[in-house]
Order: structure tokens, then C-alpha cells, then sequence
């Protein structure tokens, strides 16, 4: 995950703000820095919003992380990587891949802490790892639409 953070760090320090339109951002990433095409300059904000290490805001983009932390190299372009189509990543996944990314801890441990909540609950992992987001302070209020969806699927 590391070369789409640098490709989001990059893009930010040159404008020397943690915020940016999301217009700006998808203008920049393809005509200005020449990246990629403008679909997938797009497809980098949204990885970067799934990913955790965006928080979109009334049509703003904003870190999630401290820009300055992250070393870009001089003249950095990403690699294909950071831009590429996000693979099939299931829901239960993406949950557990921004609490990774916004606390820091190994999944073994959050796994642990969602399975005692399903337990307790008796419901879906899915819905398990929201709650363990949602007592974290880890927003995931983009995906519930997508939570909704697989509970009612299964429901049949």
C-alpha cells in the first residue's frame, strides 16, 4: 500500500496543503503532473478515499495522513500500482484495511476484536467490523450503502 500513499503524499506536498478539491486533484494528477488520464486520476482519489487515506468532505479531498512523513523522490511518478484498477477486495477486507490503515495495528488483533463482537452480536463480519470501526472513531460511513446491500443479499 505504500506506492499509492506516496502518489497521494506527492500530490499534496506540491501544492503545500492537506486539501485539495476533488476537481483540482483529478486535473493535477493527469494534466499538470501528466500521471495518468483524467478516469484514472479519478480511480486513484477513490483508492485512496476506499483505502482510508482520504477523507472526502462537500466535494474536498483531505489527507488522512501527515504528508510531510512520507519521502517523495525528486521528479517521482507513480508506478502503475497506485493507479491501477483496485482489485475485487470484499467488503469484510476493505473494513479491516482502513482500520489497519487508521490505527495502525496488525490485522490479527482487529480480526480477534471483530470476532468477539460478531459473537457477541450474532451477526455478519461485515456488520461486526463496522461496529469495531464505528468504536474506533474510523469512519466507514461510505461503505454502509455497500454493508446494507451484502446483509440483504444474504437475508435472500
Amino acid at each position: 500500500m505504500e506506492e499509492p500513499k506516496t502518489a497521494l503524499a506527492a500530490l499534496f506536498q506540491i501544492h503545500g496543503r492537506d486539501a485539495l478539491s476533488e476537481s483540482e486533484f483529478v486535473h493535477d494528477a493527469s494534466f499538470k503532473l501528466r500521471w495518468c488520464s483524467p478516469k484514472e486520476a479519478q480511480r486513484l482519489l477513490q483508492s485512496g478515499i476506499d483505502r482510508g487515506l482520504l477523507h472526502a468532505e462537500a466535494g474536498n479531498v483531505r489527507l488522512a495522513f501527515d504528508s510531510s512523513s512520507i519521502a517523495v523522490p525528486v521528479n517521482y511518478k507513480p508506478d502503475p500500482e497506485a493507479i491501477a484498477p483496485p482489485s475485487a477486495m470484499d467488503l469484510f477486507s476493505r473494513i479491516l484495511e482502513r482500520l489497519r490503515t487508521a490505527t495502525g495495528e496488525p490485522a490479527q488483533p482487529l480480526v480477534a476484536q471483530i470476532n468477539q463482537v460478531q459473537n457477541r452480536l450474532g451477526v455478519d463480519a461485515e456488520v461486526a467490523a463496522a461496529c469495531v470501526a464505528g468504536s474506533r472513531g474510523v469512519d466507514v460511513t461510505d461503505l454502509l450503502g455497500d454493508l446494507e446491500a451484502e446483509v440483504l443479499r444474504r437475508a435472500g
